[in-house]
């Protein structure tokens, strides 16, 4: 699984070690660190309908947790859990 977030990001933080307490593998991916990051979440966050609702609250939507296999999208950190 993908996380991406950012460090300006309390929920992005809080997640880190709901993650690791959770024993869920993931990779994290900056997207204030790294452009290719940026990019790569505005690509993911632009054909997802999960994110209109925060698009429309003028939101970014992180952190996300992406599943690049199946192409799963959450953007709560329980139904990760609950998931895993």
């Amino acid at each position: 699984m993908i996380m991406y977030g950012t460090h300006r990001c309390k929920d992005c933080e809080q997640a880190h070690p709901v993650l690791r307490e959770n024993h869920i593998e993931y990779e994290y991916r900056d997207i204030h660190a790294k452009l290719s990051h940026l990019k790569e979440f505005l690509a993911l966050r632009d054909r997802q309908a999960l994110f209109a609702q925060v698009k429309e609250e003028e939101r970014i939507g992180v952190p996300c947790f992406y599943w690049p296999e199946s192409g799963r999208v959450e953007l709560d950190i329980e139904k990760v859990v609950k998931g895993a």
